[in-house]
């Protein structure tokens, strides 16, 4: 489910300590990586949005 969840709105971290199996926990620290690649990117492509608003004059978008 939480791959699932992750496709869609892209917030929710495992809890790595709360998985029993190795290969679990493995798999949680690399989604949670993928997970915060994710946010950094939609950060980065945020700024770059209002940068080139910035440049074309338009006013900036208060979201």
């Amino acid at each position: 489910m939480f791959f699932y969840r992750c496709k869609r709105d892209y917030c929710q971290r495992l809890d790595e300590r709360k998985l029993g199996f190795a290969e679990f926990r493995s798999m949680a620290c690399v989604a949670n990586e993928m997970v915060e690649a994710h946010r950094q990117v939609e950060q980065q492509l945020k700024e770059a949005n209002r940068e080139l608003e910035r440049l074309r004059g338009v006013p900036p978008d208060p979201n």
